[in-house]
């Protein structure tokens, strides 16, 4: 505190500084800091406010992230699972099954294909993640930030 805030500090009424000196500007300049220091409780009740939306956004964005991630595994190993079977099924049939064998070929090439599809599925989601955790950290900076002035 320096100058006149030091000559003021919030419980000194109007009639206390006047008597220090009866000038109108030191009642001026009191009531400029008076305004001052309601504007900075308003910014720092803001500030607060911005800092707990900040921390509710990266809490909601890391149980979100974490609920995907865990969907695109057990949807993946799911998948992953079923075309594992599948082929292998079909590599069966067609070893037994001599005339069905070129359908066989034909349906275990679709399903390879399918299997690509999901890998880029997977990649696809992958980056998606990557995405969310990068402005998930941004928003974490920016709380920071925040938080620090």
């Amino acid at each position: 505190k320096h100058g006149a805030l030091s000559s003021f500090n919030g419980h000194e009424s109007l009639a206390s500084l006047a008597s220090h000196g009866t000038t109108s500007s030191k009642i001026g300049d009191a009531r400029v800091i008076a305004r001052l220091r309601r504007q900075l409780s308003r910014s720092l009740q803001r500030m607060e406010a911005l800092t707990n939306q900040a921390v509710i956004i990266k809490q909601s964005s890391d149980a979100v992230i974490a609920g995907i991630r865990q969907e695109c595994e057990v949807q993946l190993g799911e998948r992953t699972k079923n075309e594992v079977e599948l082929l292998n099924q079909i590599a069966a049939l067609a070893a037994t099954h001599g005339e069905d064998r070129r359908k066989l070929q034909g349906e275990m090439e679709d399903k390879e294909r399918e299997i690509v599809n999901l890998q880029e599925s997977s990649d696809f989601y992958q980056e998606a993640l990557r995405e969310l955790e990068g402005t998930l950290q941004q928003l974490t900076i920016g709380s920071v930030m925040v938080e620090g002035k």
